[in-house]
């Protein structure tokens, strides 16, 4: 069952049951959710690096990234790529922390009933 709602800006969005009545919405298709923090410099270096992958539930299924620097370094972008191009995958968030702080948290949330796949990256200098 489908439906056309009016979003608060006004824009047509999709809705539709899913298999436990709950109404939820139609992505656009637009690929991606990736979530980037600043822009990595010709002269910084990879921190951290981590991969994630995540099979569906019945539910969300959710993870936190988490990333403390070292003493002398400096976070300067940091980036979670969602490696699904199909639009399936999970949403990112920024928790605490991020550029020139001494910590990143990033929280992924998936669509409901399906899993994600995510690479997070931490960019930064080391002195």
């Amino acid at each position: 069952m489908a439906a056309n709602a009016l979003d608060g800006a006004g824009q047509i969005m999709d809705k539709t049951k899913n298999i436990l009545g709950k109404w939820q919405e139609l992505s656009a298709g637009n690929g991606r959710h990736n979530l980037t923090l600043g822009n990595p410099g010709k002269n910084d270096v990879i921190l951290y690096e981590e991969k994630v992958r995540k099979g569906s539930s019945m539910s969300h299924v959710t993870h936190e990234f988490e990333y403390q620097k070292n003493s002398g370094e400096r976070i300067t972008s940091v980036l979670a790529y969602d490696e699904w191009s199909d639009d399936t995958g999970g949403d990112a968030q920024r928790i605490s922390g991020g550029v020139n702080q001494d910590h990143v948290t990033i929280k992924i949330k998936s669509r409901f009933m399906r899993g994600f796949h995510f690479k997070f990256i931490v960019y930064g200098q080391k002195s």
